[in-house]
């Protein structure tokens, strides 16, 4: 992945807001950086985050987003929005980055090509 991993027992519960690059520690997969996608507003009442999963396998479909060390990633990868996860969180280890304002909005637009609405 993009990101230098640390050990399964950091985890916090900080408040995480849309549009950050978190690394989390993901049930049955590994420790990988996630985007969140919950409205800010609303993530301090909730145990879990809505998040797209980061992955160095770029399939250059409309419903991934190119990230890369401007938004903390060690090397260049895609958040991909066909795999969109509920993240407890109690699995968030660390913020390593934000997505610029221009990502945020290929973030929505490929959440829309990912769930075709």
């Amino acid at each position: 992945m993009g990101v230098a991993l640390c050990s399964r027992a950091r985890v916090t519960t900080a408040v995480p807001r849309r549009g950050e690059v978190w690394l989390a520690d993901l049930p049955g997969d590994k420790i990988r950086p996630i985007v969140v996608m919950t409205r800010s507003v609303i993530v301090r009442h909730l145990r879990s985050v809505i998040a797209a999963p980061v992955t160095s396998r770029v399939r250059h479909i409309p419903s991934e987003v190119a990230l890369s060390n401007d938004e903390g990633l060690v090397r260049d990868s895609v958040a991909n929005f066909d795999n969109l996860q509920l993240v407890a969180r109690t699995h968030l280890i660390r913020r390593v980055g934000v997505l610029s304002r221009a990502k945020l909005v290929q973030a929505c637009l490929a959440l829309t090509h990912a769930v075709d609405c």
